[in-house]
């Protein structure tokens, strides 16, 4: 479960330009089917060093990490339903917070 701070966080995501409804309920999605990447995200916002998430142009990436703004840049098309309705799944990211942690 998402701390209240690490809420906020990926809450703020939705006012970022680009991301719709449907892009948040499947990265909560993602989030619940993902016990240690939502530790890890828990971790990274305590440690003041993750301060929000942003859309990301390239599709072939699955999240870059950009000190200096300390944000996570998704992919968007990652987080969209496709054709089938399917949603994304927690594989179909890359995100790796501990890499930033140290």
């Amino acid at each position: 479960m998402l701390s209240q701070e690490a809420s906020a966080v990926v809450a703020s995501f939705s006012q970022q330009p680009g991301v719709t409804r449907e892009h948040l309920d499947n990265f909560n999605r993602v989030l619940n089917d993902s016990p240690e990447l939502t530790r890890q995200i828990n971790e990274a916002v305590q440690k003041k060093v993750l301060k929000g998430f942003a859309p990301l142009s390239d599709p072939h990436a699955g999240g870059i990490y950009d000190p200096r703004d300390q944000e996570i840049h998704l992919p968007l098309a990652a987080l969209a339903n496709d054709s089938n309705g399917k949603h994304a799944a927690a594989g179909d990211l890359t995100l790796q917070p501990q890499n930033y942690l140290n």
